[in-house]
């Protein structure tokens, strides 16, 4: 046994090649965009979430607006509410964006759950490109 662990052996096969030097190049031109603003009604729009232990999440909503209070602590429960609601004005009125978003949270502690509401208002806002 000893003699075949002592005359087997591994290898290991490692190829390589030089590869030719490639630099892209490319010019990007800055959209031009306005945002036309539709002040005649408010948009809004609501989202509730509820914490088992004030930690895990058992109902809320799933989809969220990007760039809205973006949080890197795990514990935060408010932003990730904001973000549904935005979500929400944002996808039902047909909005591209919220102008003079105005977010009002609501957040309830119980011996074993936590809500957390947010409701956010403002006006539509659609962008035209130029």
């Amino acid at each position: 046994m000893t003699i075949s662990v002592l005359l087997s052996s591994c290898s290991v096969m490692n190829k390589s090649t030089n590869a030719a030097f490639f630099e892209s190049q490319a010019q990007i031109e800055p959209v031009k965009a306005e945002i036309i603003v539709d002040d005649s009604k408010k948009i809004n729009g609501k989202s509730k979430s509820v914490y088992l232990l004030g930690i895990i999440r058992i109902s809320g909503d799933n989809k969220f607006a990007d760039g809205v209070f973006r949080s890197y602590n795990p514990l935060d429960k408010v932003a990730p509410v904001s973000s549904a609601a935005a979500f929400k004005a944002i996808k039902s009125s047909g909005a591209d964006v919220i102008v003079n978003p105005q977010y009002e949270v609501k957040q309830s502690n119980f011996i074993l759950w936590q809500t957390v509401e947010a409701e956010v208002t403002g006006m539509k806002g659609m962008y035209k490109l130029k």
